[in-house]
């Protein structure tokens, strides 16, 4: 507790950590005394390369796809607790062209529901995470299961076909198999999928897998429980082959340039990790293909936390225009 200089004692301000062994380490004070203490510079160390844009000659794009996710645990009050967990994706198209004809200011709300009827696509899935015991298997092969019939349900298989679609390279003249991947039976290694196939048997167990399992969600999984990393992996994954459904549809159109004149926003990042980054190599090998066909494909992530937006608070101070009103 704090007390107040006296005639034999110096004063001393409250401390919940001053009386904690650990203080004395040489590294645990250096660290609370970086963590008090600001250690700002006035000048760019970054070096960050600011150039100015020229809006005046960018090309406006007229259609603008937009896919965003969520995922919710419920949790049983019985013991013991059984969770559930339910997630949800979105894809909406707006354009350009009805929503510039809408007061930016005041709009009117039957004009911006008329804008966004029939404009959005929709996916939900349930996983069993804990305590949950099917007749016809374990948590473990329900989800994989329930992933597979997710994907495949939803717009006639749309989001499976577009699965297929990047798995299988199926944008080019090569008729490769999938990605290899660890069998989610034995953990053997599996070169690959046949090309444009939904499920074949594993060369070492000869049990059944599926083009699902190549994503990776059951190296998250145990036999009768799943952690909450299942219901964000598959959320990530949806959002993607949500998005890259519409990049899909508008690859295959008869017109050429249609798909140069869209922009596709996924909310967050633009990354898979760990074994969900099975997808990355070929949709990188997509954005490559398009690039040198001259039909470049427009993508980006709108990250509002992480390290690329802590990076940006920090320099951005330093870019022009220094002063409001000021010109850049």
């Amino acid at each position: 507790m704090p007390y107040e200089q006296g005639a034999r004692l110096p004063g001393e301000s409250a401390s919940k950590l001053g009386h904690l062994k650990v203080i004395q380490s040489e590294w645990v004070r250096e660290l609370i005394a970086d963590f008090e203490y600001s250690s700002a510079q006035p000048i760019d160390e970054s070096n960050t390369p600011w150039r100015e844009f020229e809006l005046s000659v960018a090309v406006e794009l007229p259609r603008v796809f937009a896919v965003d996710g969520s995922f919710s645990t419920v949790a049983s009050d019985d013991y013991p607790r059984k969770e559930v967990s339910f997630v949800k994706a979105a894809l909406l198209r707006l354009d350009k062209a009805k929503l510039d004809k809408i007061d930016k200011e005041n709009p009117h709300p039957l004009l911006l529901q008329d804008v966004l009827a029939d404009s959005a696509l929709y996916h939900a899935t349930v996983f069993p995470l804990k305590n949950i015991r099917s007749k016809l298997g374990t948590n473990y092969d329900a989800i994989r299961h329930i992933v597979r019939d997710s994907m495949g349900v939803d717009q006639s298989g749309a989001y499976y076909e577009t699965l297929k679609w990047l798995a299988y390279s199926k944008w080019s003249n090569v008729k490769g198999p999938s990605p290899a991947f660890a069998c989610p039976h034995c953990d053997q290694e599996v070169p690959g999928l046949p090309h444009d196939s939904d499920e074949d048997k594993c060369p070492s167990c000869k049990k059944v897998i599926f083009l699902t399992d190549m994503i990776g969600f059951h190296l998250d999984m145990d036999e009768n429980s799943a952690p909450d990393s299942v219901s964000s992996a598959y959320m990530l994954v949806m959002e993607t082959l949500m998005l890259f459904t519409a990049v899909r549809f508008y690859w295959e159109s008869p017109d050429p340039g249609l798909i140069s004149n869209t922009l596709f926003i996924k909310d967050g990042p633009l990354t898979l990790r760990s074994q969900y980054s099975k997808l990355v190599p070929p949709i990188r090998a997509l954005l490559e293909h398009a690039k040198s066909s001259n039909r470049p494909i427009h993508v980006i992530g709108q990250e509002k936390t992480g390290a690329f937006a802590d990076h940006l608070a920090s320099v951005v101070r330093f870019a022009p225009p220094f002063e409001r009103g000021a010109k850049p």
